[in-house]
């Protein structure tokens, strides 16, 4: 059973939009102590082809937006062959080396320098995390 849950913001692979999605703490977790307690498979396939074991810090990335929080994006496994991701493609207008940007990729909000104090991501955010994208 889930004893809480955070709000991302999925970016799907063949979504029109982002959107929210909660993202529950990992089944008997009391409380977040860091994003490694956050259960991000129920949205992005970080196993891959290795069903038993798993490095999260390596799918994932944190940017500093100039605010007095952040994002820390997390990416599918690059061994789980996933599709494109066409909603990523288009809002950063890559049209060379596709192959980039693969699978869903879940976003969540958190105080900066504090991984263990996440923020709920709002409807507002989404602007903020496409201009990162279009980097």
């Amino acid at each position: 059973m889930y004893l809480g849950e955070q709000v991302g913001i999925l970016y799907a692979t063949n979504a029109y939009k982002a959107c929210m999605v909660t993202v529950p703490w990992q089944e008997g977790a009391s409380g977040l102590i860091n994003l490694d307690n956050l259960e991000v498979l129920h949205w992005v396939d970080q196993l891959g082809p290795n069903l038993f074991a798993m490095s999260p810090q390596q799918f994932w990335k944190t940017y500093n937006v100039g605010c007095d929080c952040k994002y820390t994006f997390f990416r599918e496994n690059l061994m789980s062959y996933c599709p494109l991701n066409a909603l990523i493609q288009e809002i950063a207008g890559i049209i060379k080396n596709e192959m980039d940007v693969t699978g869903n990729v879940l976003v969540v909000n958190h105080v900066q320098g504090k991984k263990d104090k996440l923020l709920n991501c709002v409807e507002e955010n989404i602007p903020h995390i496409d201009r990162i994208i279009k980097r």
